[in-house]
């Protein structure tokens, strides 16, 4: 649990790589994760799949912001 006390740099790389650990993203290269932090909660979203691409080529996905509907539901 990241307390308000643990609200730094340290405590939210703590938090990120619990979650992460527990998501298996280590193992899966082609899943992506976006977190949105405030002082009492964390919302963590998993981005498995790009919704389009960029002229590169590249894979392009949702920002942590097209989740703000879903957060305050």
């Amino acid at each position: 649990m990241i307390t308000e006390s643990k609200i730094s740099e340290e405590g939210l790389t703590f938090g990120y790589n619990k979650c992460k650990g527990f998501l298996r993203l280590k193992q899966r290269p082609d899943v992506g994760l976006t977190v949105l932090v405030s002082p009492k909660w964390m919302f963590v979203g998993v981005l498995s799949n790009s919704y389009t691409t960029n002229s590169n080529g590249c894979p392009v996905f949702l920002d942590g912001f097209s989740f703000a509907g879903l957060v305050s539901l």
